[in-house]
């Protein structure tokens, strides 16, 4: 009985949750992210804490990527355009590119074929609270 009690308790906190990750994903999270924001203008903090979870923003650094198809796309360049980017691993003699410099290159407003970059910026995140059983 106890189980059974247990797993109904379980559907419905699960379907719950479906919900509100629903209703989140359709559209709330930028006017979430704008609401914290706003409360964050002008203050040292980077996050707000609600009974739902914490709320803020954390800084990215800039990324680059490629996929593995793209990669000789991307070594060739970069032999041509940066060769100290290139590295040759051993003891199997092998090469590859370092990110820090094709991220450089890129932000320097290069065109390196086959890469995907992202800026760095702020990215706005949401770390629900533990919640703990309340009955429900």
């Amino acid at each position: 009985r106890e189980i059974a009690q247990v797993k109904a308790f379980a559907a419905k906190r699960v379907e719950q949750l479906t919900k509100q990750i629903a209703w989140l994903e359709t559209g709330r999270a930028a006017q979430l992210s704008q609401a914290v924001k706003y409360r964050l203008e002008g203050k040292k903090e980077k996050s707000i804490l609600t009974p739902y979870g914490r709320f803020g923003f954390r800084h990215k650094a800039a990324s680059v990527s490629w996929a593995k198809e793209d990669a000789h796309h991307v070594l060739g360049w970069a032999k041509e355009h940066i060769p100290r980017a290139v590295k040759v691993m051993t003891p199997m003699p092998t090469e590859s590119v370092g990110k820090t410099e094709i991220i450089a290159a890129l932000e320097a407003g290069e065109y390196i074929p086959g890469t995907v970059y992202v800026a760095a910026g702020d990215e706005y995140y949401v770390k629900a609270t533990k919640e703990q059983d309340n009955g429900e």
